[in-house]
């Protein structure tokens, strides 16, 4: 990394990365090594990973810089990912003025990106600031799940007592938060957990319901509570640091989490219940949207798994499920039927689901002996059914649809040809005419060929690309007939 002139700039990402994992700081001269690469490059890519590991071996000199380089750049990747560096550096720090970074940080929470000014309260918060819990609580009530999700997910090993009360006002209002606000207050501190349970108890008994009782039996008032209705559910289990305490590890792992898994879970319409350390759940009533989603976090986990040095491990699993609509989110009234800890990044799903969706795609049986000891049936899901078929049958199609029309344009070429001295000595308006109908031949043998692709193809990104591809001929063929008549 020193001299990176004639290095690939993949390969010097992938070094970065890799030296992530060494102890930087035993090198000699790695921070200004790490600067320069910092500054050199535009790729943000490059950048973010050398900022990372200044936060492996930098000290104040380097937080200084950071700092600086924060009010320099306007990238916002770029600031968040200063400001997991310099959370990184503070633990190292024997001695330095944490007046003026904890004013740097007030100043942070007033930039636009969200996670800006979720990892600045992060950093107040471990420069234990008396303030922080009325910046966690002002994120908190915004009314959007996503930046409520991520927030608990880095603070959830803030469990103050006051900060437990906010939470349990935040369930008593049906925020919809519930599963990673009951999940932080299992995790309360002995004494005030006793506190916390007797709030909890006075909260039942105002509405007409003893818990001291360990039989007590729960009245459900008619029409309190809607029909149970099915629903598919998909939990997954990671593996590895799942109670990640410093910032650049947790936002490093939300960021793989997000890439993943949310984001598919997001494009085919899953329904996010639950993002907790270690555990995701979401939900879906749609069984093919959930078959998709699962095959695309699969192969999405294996192509991650390919180029990374750090493996991603989860167990994936799907069931079918009764639930009650809860406000913005539901109850799970029956949970997993079955469990195992075997299979790492398969998509692991039960009968109800597989009967939903075997017609459509390749699902086999699961052995008895992988799976638990009450003898479900279950299956792993594979891929969509006859989709490299498919696939092969489209790219073919393709081709012969280009030859086709590259023989159509060769044969107007040539009338073209075989006209230009008539259509030279007609007026300007049939000349224009002229090309106008060939431009419309063209645009009419291209909009047949992305109907037939569109037909008889299912795999959409190949769609989407073929279409974009005959798009941009068509501007193309658009803009060169527009030159020609210039000319």
């Amino acid at each position: 990394l020193k001299n990176t002139a004639n290095l690939d700039p993949e390969v010097i990402v992938t070094a970065l990365h890799l030296l992530l994992q060494d102890e930087t700081a035993q090198y000699k001269n790695s921070s200004e090594i790490l600067k320069n690469i910092a500054l050199t490059y535009n790729d943000i890519a490059i950048k973010q990973a050398a900022i990372r590991n200044i936060g492996h071996c930098g000290d104040e000199k380097e937080m200084e810089w950071l700092i600086t380089l924060f009010t320099e750049t306007n990238e916002i990747s770029i600031k968040e990912t200063i400001l997991q560096s310099i959370s990184s550096i503070i633990p190292r720090l024997r001695d330095f003025n944490k007046r003026a970074l904890s004013q740097f940080l007030l100043d942070c929470l007033k930039e636009s990106g969200i996670r800006i000014r979720i990892y600045a309260i992060a950093i107040l918060l471990q420069l234990n600031n008396k303030e922080v819990a009325k910046y966690i609580k002002e994120m908190l009530i915004i009314k959007n799940r996503d930046i409520q999700t991520e927030m608990l997910y880095i603070f959830h090993n803030y469990n103050t007592p006051e900060f437990s009360y906010f939470l349990l006002s935040l369930l008593k209002e049906e925020y919809a938060i519930a599963p990673e606000t009951i999940s932080i207050l299992q995790n309360l501190p002995a004494e005030i957990s006793e506190d916390i349970v007797n709030f909890i108890g006075n909260m039942y008994r105002k509405n007409g319901i003893d818990i001291s009782q360990a039989e007590a039996t729960l009245t459900i008032k008619p029409g309190k509570i809607d029909t149970l209705s099915d629903f598919f559910i998909i939990t997954i289990t990671t593996y590895g640091d799942t109670n990640p305490i410093l910032l650049e590890k947790l936002a490093t792992t939300l960021n793989t989490i997000q890439s993943l898994i949310l984001n598919h879970c997001k494009k085919n319409n899953l329904v996010i219940h639950a993002l907790l350390p270690g555990l995701i759940t979401v939900y879906s009533n749609n069984p093919l949207n959930v078959a998709d989603a699962l095959i695309a976090i699969v192969q999405n986990i294996q192509q991650y798994n390919d180029t990374s040095h750090i493996p991603f491990r989860a167990i994936i699993q799907s069931y079918n499920a009764r639930v009650i609509q809860s406000g913005q989110d539901i109850i799970i009234v029956s949970d997993a039927q079955y469990t195992h800890d075997i299979l790492y990044n398969y998509a692991i799903i039960d009968e109800k689901l597989y009967s939903a969706i075997h017609d459509e795609f390749t699902c086999n049986p699961l052995p008895h002996i992988l799976a638990n000891h009450a003898h479900i049936p279950l299956f792993y899901l594979s891929n969509k059914k006859n989709s490299l078929v498919e696939a092969h049958k489209a790219l073919d199609q393709i081709i012969l649809n280009e030859k086709t029309k590259k023989e159509k344009e060769q044969e107007l070429l040539e009338e073209i040809k075989k006209r230009k001295l008539h259509i030279q000595s007609q007026g300007s308006a049939d000349y224009l005419a002229t090309l106008e109908r060939v431009n419309g031949i063209l645009r009419s043998e291209i909009n047949e060929i992305n109907k037939y692709i569109q037909k008889r193809s299912t795999d959409r990104e190949l769609n989407t690309q073929v279409s974009r591809m005959l798009e941009n001929l068509q501007k193309k063929i658009f803009l060169e007939i527009s030159n020609f008549i210039m000319k």
